[in-house]
């Protein structure tokens, strides 16, 4: 079909011209002249044939799909481009924004472009955005535990009650991989009972924490509940309330010598007197012991005392006394617990009448569902526990504000615009709630309620600084947890087990403290305002003993934190920045070795936001067995890129892992022969050479477009969606005004609040 580019909003064809009454029949009856322009085969399919089918070009020889789904050769007319008017949309879009190509490969001539651009944009005026899925999201179970412990001083144990949140564009704070069941929503009120009973304790009479049987003993580090020699067994228990509880202990000894079995209850930083236990082989006794604990975490268990051994009575008679504990049983408590410090507060402040019971709630919830609550709100709450004392109305009503939606949602949209498609301002709190989770990962405090409640957070000047004021508090650090550790990947490395047959050292223990360097790293560069490439160059890290014994060097004896770590050089060392940290070099690698294909990949997806297209369908691991398996690590993955079907993707990410290959598969540094025979040459993707991890943080720092890259993950994170399309454009002015090259981390924060994305809400479609 032909068709004509006529300036303005749309690229109409010949029948739609004749339709409209622009042209008649005869003006394009056999044999006439006219003929009309095909702009898209003058002007765009230059562009793509120069500079997209490398990537975007079609099935290869080996039959490997072009990468991202995308194959330009579908495409040789206008009138079959036509058919996909998002995809060129998308296309101007990149192309404006320097996205596409991406970092590495090489740029399209500036004339081709140009060209391209006014036939692309025509094509971005026809498209409409998108539906967004709503983006109404729930707070996950690693904000509530922030925002619990921050209201109520009180630790709580995320992970039994909630499990791993789900992630989704790469976090746990994405709203669209959040699924609503009645599990979920069981999850919420347990936690919200967590909270309450230990808040508020009431007196409901004894109750049993339940039975700790074998499992439970072994899993609190028991090897078995039995004990052959003296010593004890013991478990953590959490007591709900602080008072007197009893400890009930279900055992039996293997009776032999002249004295039973003796033993001691343990519970707390108490112990009962010395009990004999009669109970023989296969029959239980009960023992038990009162004491006062306070609340939270209390070891229980029980001492064996007097073990009895003789071998030269075996098969004679009974010759080795030993303990056998069956079960733990923790009640209580056996009376009224005392009134927590906040019901004493609450009830000096407004004292206990039913009036005073309404206000009392409403204070609770206004601080939890972030915004004013008044009395009146209260009453059907005080209502749930009508004619109770004043703790199970307090201890009822926190449950119930808890388990509501207004706790664990986060809502407050503006009024809608007359328009659907425009952008819609969050509403004050709902901007303060959103800030405080993006900075803290916990509820707005007063200051920033304040603010939203008489309606100037919306102020820009206001909103700079608040938020230079909150990324100065304490509670930023949640941006390492929260956000750091999911944009690198590290999430997961508390459960990467490598083997310990060739990694003898890696331990928890030293996972954690790989964690926590990083961690130090991400805050050492945020507080300061540092600029970004120095998470890549910083010739300095943070280390604690294990660390440092790790990384063969002297642990300092001064400036070292709360945590135990201290700020120490990196000159004249190998590593550098991130990609010297041993948790990435760990998360990085298989249990058994190192992988380069794993590290490159790290490279192109956290710090150049160009991931690899996945692998085709059907193609294996690397063989670490057999014919298949000769020669050196770095012979079988040139054999494997040598395979068509493998190429594509392993020539972008393998000659970046090369680079690291001094560091051993849990971060530690090659040396002696291993050193010795290593070869570290790599080649970024656009064939530039380096050998070792120096030489490649030093060309990944001058890459371009590693703070957009940053910035996007960022808001990614903020806004609990992907960045999309109507996000994009938004973008574009911040992207064309802010100076991003050398800015700091603070300071693409503070600036990234106040674009469009993260105070408002993005259009959507009917």
């Amino acid at each position: 079909m032909l068709s004509l580019f006529i300036p303005g909003p749309t690229l109409v064809s010949w029948p739609d011209l004749i339709a409209a009454g622009w042209l008649s029949l005869s003006a394009v009856a056999p044999g006439a002249t006219w003929q009309a322009e095909d702009a898209f085969v003058q002007n765009v399919r230059p562009l793509l044939s120069a500079s997209c089918f490398e990537c975007h070009g079609g099935a290869d020889a080996a039959g490997d799909e072009a990468r991202g789904n995308v194959d330009f050769t579908r495409y040789p007319s206008a009138e079959t481009a036509q058919e996909d008017p998002e995809l060129w949309a998308l296309v101007n879009e990149l192309l404006e924004t320097q996205e596409m190509p991406p970092p590495g490969h090489p740029r399209p001539a500036a004339e081709l472009v140009a060209a391209a651009i006014p036939w692309l944009r025509t094509m971005a005026s026809r498209t409409k955005p998108a539906p967004e899925p709503p983006t109404l999201r729930r707070l996950n179970g690693r904000e509530v535990a922030t925002t619990v412990r921050d209201l109520y001083g009180l630790s709580l144990p995320r992970e039994e009650i909630f499990g791993d949140d789900p992630v989704g564009h790469g976090y746990d704070t994405s709203a669209g991989v959040q699924t609503w069941n009645g599990d979920s929503l069981e999850r919420y009120l347990a936690a919200a009972e967590y909270v309450a009973q230990r808040v508020f304790p009431a007196d409901r009479g004894p109750r049993s924490l339940g039975i700790l049987e074998q499992d439970a003993i072994r899993a609190g580090g028991n090897r078995r509940p039995r004990l052959n020699s003296n010593g004890k067994i013991e478990l953590q228990v959490e007591i709900p309330a602080a008072g007197r509880w009893r400890l009930r202990v279900g055992a039996y000894g293997e009776q032999a010598g002249p004295d039973p079995v003796r033993v001691q209850l343990l519970a707390g930083k108490s112990s009962s007197a010395v009990m004999e236990l009669l109970a023989a082989t296969g029959t239980p006794e009960v023992l038990a012991f009162d004491v006062d604990l306070p609340a939270g975490q209390v070891p229980v268990g029980v001492r064996f005392l007097n073990d009895w051994y003789r071998r030269e009575l075996k098969g004679i008679e009974p010759h080795d006394r030993n303990l056998v504990v069956q079960w733990f049983e923790v009640i209580g408590p056996l009376g009224a617990p005392e009134p927590s410090q906040l019901q004493a507060e609450l009830a000096k402040s407004y004292g206990t009448s039913g009036t005073a019971r309404a206000t009392m709630l409403a204070e609770l919830a206004s601080a939890a569902w972030r915004r004013p609550v008044d009395a009146t709100e209260m009453e059907p709450y005080v209502a749930l526990s009508s004619g109770a004392d004043l703790s199970n109305v307090l201890q009822l009503g926190l449950t119930a504000i808890l388990a509501s939606p207004h706790f664990y949602l986060l809502t407050g949209q503006g009024p809608r615009q007359d328009q659907e498609s425009e952008w819609t301002p969050l509403s004050d709190l709902a901007l303060a709630s959103r800030l405080s989770y993006f900075l803290w990962s916990s509820c707005p405090d007063d200051a920033l309620l304040e603010l939203a409640i008489t309606g100037q957070l919306q102020d820009p000047r206001v909103l700079q600084k608040e938020t230079e004021r909150m990324l100065q508090d304490d509670r930023s650090k949640a941006l390492a947890d929260g956000f750091a550790l999911q944009w690198l990947g590290l999430s997961g490395l508390m459960r990467h087990r490598p083997d310990k047959r060739r990694f003898p050292d890696f331990t928890d223990a030293l996972a954690s403290s790989m964690l926590e360097e990083t961690k130090h790293l991400f805050l050492d560069v945020l507080h300061r305002d540092a600029g970004l490439r120095n998470l890549l160059l910083a010739d300095w890290t943070f280390v604690d003993e294990r660390l440092a014994a790790h990384y063969s060097m002297a642990m300092p004896t001064q400036d070292v934190d709360a945590l135990g770590f201290a700020r120490v050089s990196l000159i004249d060392r190998p590593r550098r920045g991130l990609l010297g940290h041993a948790s990435m070099l760990t998360i990085t690698s298989d249990p058994t070795r190192t992988s380069p294909v794993l590290r490159g990949k790290w490279i192109l997806e956290k710090l150049l936001g160009t991931p690899p297209p996945p692998p085709p369908p059907g193609v294996g691991s690397l063989p670490e067995n057999g014919p298949r398996a000769q020669g050196s690590l770095r012979e079988r993955l040139e054999a494997h890129r040598a395979e068509p079907s493998c190429a594509t993707c392993h020539a972008g990410m393998d000659p970046l892992g090369f680079g690291l290959e001094g560091f051993d598969g849990i971060g530690a540094v090659r040396t002696g022969q291993a050193k010795a025979t290593l070869d570290e040459t790599g080649e970024l993707p656009d064939g530039r050479r380096f050998t070792g991890l120096l030489e490649l943080v030093n060309l990944l720092a001058g890459e371009p477009g590693l703070e957009k890259h940053l910035a996007t993950e960022l808001l990614t994170y903020g806004i609990g969606r992907a960045v999309g399309p109507a996000d994009r454009r938004a973008l574009q002015p911040f992207w064309e005004g802010q100076a991003l090259d050398g800015i700091g981390l603070r300071s693409l924060i503070a600036a990234l609040v106040q674009t469009k994305p993260f105070t408002h809400s993005p259009p959507r479609q009917p």
